[in-house]
């Protein structure tokens, strides 16, 4: 007798779950590519509950994501309009917890895109700071590969290679750790073969 109602509920539980700003609802969009849906879903989100650290930083997330996506269609203007909606976010998500590495980290992403590396090495030292201080991954490798990752465009390949050895002995992944090694190799040779034709004697 009592089926029919509990079939009805977890129908109606499913298809609100479907509907507005649910994250099966937001997951959706994102992986079916509607990252615009995606973000005016988060944006609703936002409006109902301005305080929500985790909404932030999702919203950020996706802005992140449609910027990349107008830079690979070379629409400058819009790729630089969305880096700095994800910002907005990340320096709104910074505001709601000061002590969590996550927004520090998102800060050194986007800075990076934007050119600064100062702005962005500063985020990342910041995001491992917060990090060692919370403890909130014992394990967190990461956070040294990004300062590495950093460290290797400012030229600091010494740097590098430190956070380097440090990421993996915090549990960096190691595809990751790779990819920045190969970068600094790269760039070390690069260096080394421009100071060689600059010193070369002319005929």
């Amino acid at each position: 007798m009592f089926r029919a109602p509990v079939v009805l509920l977890v129908a109606l539980m499913f298809a609100a779950s479907c509907s507005g700003t649910s994250p099966y609802a937001i997951d959706s969009d994102i992986k079916s590519g509607n990252l615009e849906g995606a973000a005016e879903k988060l944006e609703q989100r936002r409006s109902e509950e301005p305080e929500d650290f985790d909404t932030r930083l999702e919203l950020a997330d996706v802005y992140y994501q449609l910027a990349r996506k107008e830079l690979d269609a070379g629409n400058q203007a819009a790729y630089v309009s969305y880096l700095a909606k994800a910002q907005a976010e990340i320096l709104e998500a910074v505001r709601i917890d000061p002590t969590s590495p996550r927004p520090h980290t998102w800060l050194g992403i986007i800075t990076a895109y934007q050119g600064d590396l100062n702005a962005s090495e500063t985020s990342f030292k910041n995001a491992l700071r917060l990090n060692l201080r919370e403890r909130m991954e014992l394990r967190g490798g990461t956070y040294y590969s990004n300062i590495a990752h950093i460290s290797v465009y400012q030229g600091k390949l010494g740097d590098a290679r430190r956070y380097l050895d440090k990421g993996a002995k915090m549990g960096a992944p190691q595809d990751e750790l790779d990819r920045i090694s190969v970068l600094a190799s790269w760039r070390a040779t690069t260096w080394s073969r421009r100071a060689t034709s600059s010193t070369a004697p002319s005929s």
